[in-house]
């Protein structure tokens, strides 16, 4: 079996990037700060707020705590003065992080996806390794994976579940890069679910992506053109299924002072044999994109608007 390397998805770029800005407003009816954010990210983020200093109780936990943020401006917490003490107002230091994900939502770890390549293709599918372990010492995240979906280059992918497009990065391969094990310059796209899970898809093309961060897909939509060609395995898609979780990492068999900020979800794909558990990948399937698996979760709205589109 061929030896593969992956990324870890994003965890100390993507999730640390500034776009949820907060700040403190003082509310004189009230007489309490309002800390507020204005998230400019497109998917549901879970912010993580710690107090560095406070002098006053804030509703959400005088340590900090955990929400999560959908795209747009809402009240996070307030901070009055102790009680007893009204007349001293309340002053406090912050500090902020994010990542994709939800707390309000629990992954569903019983939903079989649409194997993302096109109807009636024949695909191998291999488990890869977890470059973090192999060079840095880490242990992987919870249940980590990342597929690997044999491919053509030129062949098109498609959306394994319905949600929202965001953190496409195109046009990032260099072209001099030949005969590769691993880089980490991977055209890609993620897609936020209902269930606050998301699905990393790699290996896109140079401008082969077809959707844009705010898109809506529906399972079975097409997202855009694989390349890889220039790997030593081949064209292939990398894909995988994650949610927000936060827990230390663990470097030989130590913890660390860095922390992941996801798990994963080891998925159940639909094939021409029916649903195809995880344990069972390194394997050929056929790949089924029937109507009724791609609607299963639309809403009638949802389910109206896509035979309108398909009925042209």
């Amino acid at each position: 079996m061929r030896y593969l390397f992956a990324i870890i998805l994003l965890l100390c770029t993507h999730c640390l990037l500034a776009q949820i800005n907060t700040k403190s407003e003082w509310d004189s009816n009230a007489k309490e700060y309002k800390i507020l954010a204005e998230s400019k990210y497109v998917e549901h983020r879970v912010v993580r707020l710690t107090f560095d200093y406070l002098r006053g109780r804030c509703r959400d936990g005088n340590k900090g705590f955990v929400k999560t943020v959908a795209p747009g401006r809402k009240t996070l917490t307030t901070v009055s003065a102790i009680k007893g003490m009204s007349d001293s107002a309340p002053d406090f230091r912050y500090k902020t992080t994010s990542f994709p994900g939800r707390t309000d939502k629990k992954p569903d770890y019983d939903y079989p996806y649409l194997i993302p390549v096109k109807h009636g293709k024949r695909s191998h599918i291999d488990k890869q390794s977890y470059i973090g372990e192999k060079y840095g010492g880490y242990d992987p995240p919870k249940n980590w994976y990342s597929l690997s979906i044999k491919t053509n280059s030129g062949d098109t992918i498609y959306a394994a579940r319905q949600g929202v497009v965001y953190d496409v990065n195109d046009n990032m391969e260099t072209g001099i890069e030949k005969d590769l094990h691993y880089s980490k310059n991977r055209n890609s796209l993620s897609v936020q679910h209902k269930d606050g899970t998301s699905a990393n898809y790699q290996m896109f093309q140079n401008g082969g992506i077809f959707v844009a961060n705010g898109d809506f897909v529906y399972a079975g939509d097409p997202i855009g053109i694989i390349g890889g060609d220039n790997y030593r395995y081949g064209s292939h898609l990398s894909f995988s299924v994650y949610y927000y979780d936060y827990y230390p990492k663990i470097k030989d068999g130590m913890e660390t002072e860095e922390y992941f900020g996801y798990a994963y979800v080891p998925i159940d794909f639909h094939s021409v044999d029916g649903v195809l558990s995880f344990e069972h990948c390194n394997t050929e399937v056929e790949s089924v994109h029937e109507d009724n698996i791609i609607c299963y979760e639309m809403s009638k709205k949802q389910r109206k608007k896509w035979n309108k589109r398909h009925s042209r």
